[in-house]
């Protein structure tokens, strides 16, 4: 597949603002989110600002584009990263722990590291089927569907995940509720979608709590460190593939696939 060349504008003063090029030359203007001081950990060190950005960057291969069409869910969800996610920019505490250079690469080789946690997730999440669906027999009933609640789409959201965080506003129940419980259709099973909603969650998340990996407070188990099955070495595993996090000399524009998808 021939490279993808995105174009980047970017200030950290200290949260984002970016305006990206795409392929042809469709231009995308990122929202600036400056935290309320409600949100903000005042009594946090601040971590280190990125280096200068990059004039021009290619998107190397996500993991999950072993999928047909998955190049798409790729670019999407690194230009949220990048226009949406503030929080997972200025990183983490144990972010070294998933990526040892990250406070030495770039605005867009963090917001690539972030796609392919985010890939990681997804894998054990829903084997990177965007029509993947599971009852949560222990979680009652949805509210905004009134039905048995289920975790839906790449990422496992569930439908009352809109009341809690308006930027899932687009999971539609009124739309979705006279199509087939896996219909791609479904306003949920969009992997645009449900990567919009489940990235700026994790960045809420980071934002909280300053770690990729805790106990309460998670809201996937694959992440959740007081879960005995959860991913997260394995997922640290597949991140090898993100080369600026653990090497100066790797070319940025190469990934490699991960050599097998076993669970």
């Amino acid at each position: 597949m021939k490279p993808t060349h995105i174009s980047t504008a970017l200030l950290w003063a200290p949260i984002l603002s970016a305006a990206l090029s795409i392929g042809c030359g469709n231009t995308f203007q990122a929202s600036s989110q400056q935290p309320s001081k409600s949100e903000s950990s005042t009594d946090q060190p601040p971590f280190p600002p990125p280096p200068p950005p990059q004039q021009t960057f290619e998107l190397p291969k996500i993991q999950w584009e072993a999928k047909d069409g998955a190049r798409s869910w790729s670019l999407h969800a690194f230009k949220t990263v990048l226009a949406k996610a503030p929080h997972l920019l200025e990183g983490a505490d144990d972010v070294t722990e998933y990526c040892p250079r990250f406070f030495a690469i770039s605005i867009e080789e963090r917001a690539w590291f972030w796609t392919a946690l985010v890939s990681g997730m997804a894998f054990y999440e829903s084997g990177w089927d965007p029509t993947s669906r599971m009852h949560e027999t222990t979680m009652g009933t949805d509210p905004v569907t009134g039905q048995p609640l289920y975790s839906e789409g790449l990422l496992q959201l569930s439908y009352q995940d809109r009341q809690g965080h308006p930027y899932c506003n687009e999971f539609d129940w009124d739309n979705d509720r006279h199509l087939g419980p896996r219909d791609p259709r479904k306003t949920i099973l969009n992997p645009e979608k449900n990567l919009s909603c489940g990235i700026q969650i994790l960045n809420r998340q980071i934002r909280k709590h300053r770690r990729i990996g805790i106990g309460k407070g998670a809201y996937w188990s694959v992440i959740k460190i007081t879960k005995p099955k959860n991913k997260i070495e394995k997922i640290k595993e597949r991140l090898k593939s993100v080369a600026p996090c653990f090497s100066t000399k790797a070319p940025q524009s190469v990934a490699r696939l991960h050599p097998s998808f076993e669970t």
